[in-house]
């Protein structure tokens, strides 16, 4: 099983880095990433100004201005800024190209001749959700460290101290906890794809959409969310695990006949 999954997985992850579309994503990635980390640089040294002219403003509130900084960096660097920015990597990819990965088979009539192979159908399935995932991952990380790189040497150096803080919460949840959110995202788009026809692989961008249109007036609340707490990572890893079952689920019912009717 795992051979064959290899061999899905190496032909298709091929085809994807050689297009021209992975290739703009991830130039706009970079940018977006270096441009994101120069900004939050700037808008903390800002912050860090205004707390250390505060001075014993500070102290009298409960904390002193070293303490008020380093949570207001772990909270927003590689917690809020650093989950964002992984999620957008696979987000990116999972919308522009992992629906396109089976509507070229079934289009082609590729699929057919591959499921009259030894080949699975979930063999395919893991194979191609693996073609979208690693580059993903490999673009999610890249971006994650250039963004808190740039952000934590920006406002390192503009303050004249060390202000790198990496809450081993915040790495968790961005590290760990989102790329497995992430990969079932892409298990599932692939999973509609084959199991019923390309054009449902646009099922779960309509309820991310959806999500994101209730998310936006939301927004200004994520600035009560501390995203570098265990709190938060344990519920990322609980949706992580339901989210699972339900693939688990899905994957019993994916058939060589069932794909073959849906091509």
């Amino acid at each position: 099983m795992m051979k064959r999954t290899a061999v899905v997985y190496q032909r298709d992850s091929g085809r994807l880095l050689k297009t021209g579309a992975f290739r703009i994503l991830a130039g706009i990635h970079a940018a977006l990433s270096l441009g994101a980390g120069i900004g939050i640089g700037i808008a903390l040294t800002r912050l860090h100004n205004r707390i250390a002219g505060a001075g014993p403003a500070f102290g009298a509130a409960g904390g002193s201005a070293e303490e008020v900084m380093r949570e207001a960096v772990g909270a927003i660097v590689p917690g809020m800024a650093g989950i964002l920015e992984v999620s957008l990597a696979y987000l990116v990819l999972c919308w522009v190209l992992a629906g396109p990965l089976m509507t070229e088979e079934k289009a082609s009539g590729t699929l057919v001749s591959l499921l009259a192979t030894p080949l699975r159908p979930r063999e395919l399935w893991l194979g191609k959700s693996a073609a979208v995932f690693v580059p993903g991952t490999v673009l999610a990380f890249a971006g994650y460290l250039l963004l808190v790189g740039v952000a934590e040497a920006w406002l390192s150096i503009a303050t004249g101290s060390v202000q790198i803080v990496l809450p081993p919460q915040a790495l968790i949840t961005a590290l760990v906890a989102t790329p497995l959110l992430m990969l079932e995202l892409i298990l599932l788009t692939i999973w509609c794809a084959i199991a019923l026809s390309p054009d449902a692989a646009v099922i779960p961008s309509l309820f991310l959409g959806f999500a994101i249109m209730i998310g936006v007036p939301l927004g200004p609340q994520l600035w009560n969310v501390r995203f570098d707490t265990w709190s938060v990572t344990l519920v990322l890893l609980g949706v992580v695990a339901l989210f699972g079952v339900v693939l688990w689920a899905l994957s019993w019912s994916l058939r060589k006949e069932r794909a073959i009717r849906s091509a």
